[in-house]
């Protein structure tokens, strides 16, 4: 849409780098905008000490201008758990016009408590629906596969139908996705 303004970064080995960022307050109620992110431990920030790091940290450590909420990425969370816990909740009553939802989800989905393929599609468009509705831009991230191998050495797809279900609400609610 050519109404629409985005912002565009550049992603190498240490930094994310913003390649084109829109003046203050032209998309957003705020000055400052935020991205916030539900997710798991693959998106969690740890303590600095940690040997452990999810994403979180580093867009933390790396965007320039932007306030970073990782508050709702725990655990073992599934995106059950996200919805039921108040993930989504929380940053509808915290986010404002112009602020980012980063959503990565699915990786504990696949487990046995997990949800299924379809209700993890159902959530993951509430979700995507919901911030859209409050003029928050929603952004996918599909799940990190699990470190498991095929006998021939490669490694095992192991959220391919998660993946597939991302592809699909991002394509039906024109939102966008990393993979």
């Amino acid at each position: 849409n050519a109404n629409e303004t985005y912002k565009v970064f550049i992603w190498d080995n240490d930094t994310v780098t913003p390649l084109a960022l829109p003046k203050t307050g032209e998309y957003a109620e705020n000055d400052t905008p935020k991205i916030f992110v539900i997710g798991d431990e693959l998106a969690r920030t740890y303590a600095s000490t940690s040997k452990q790091q999810g994403f979180g940290r580093f867009l933390d450590a790396e965007f320039v201008g932007v306030t970073v909420d990782n508050t709702q990425s725990v655990d073992g969370n599934s995106s059950k758990n996200a919805l039921k816990d108040g993930g989504l909740k929380y940053v509808l009553d915290n986010s404002a016009k112009g602020d980012y939802l980063f959503v990565m989800l699915g990786h504990n989905d696949e487990a046995e408590n997990g949800a299924t393929v379809e209700e993890y599609k159902a959530i993951i468009t509430q979700m995507v629906t919901a911030v859209k509705d409050k003029g928050v831009i929603p952004v996918i991230l599909t799940p990190v596969a699990r470190a498991k191998w095929n006998d021939d050495r490669t490694l095992k797809d192991t959220h391919k139908d998660y993946r597939e279900a991302l592809y699909e609400v991002a394509e039906k609610t024109g939102t966008a996705l990393i993979d």
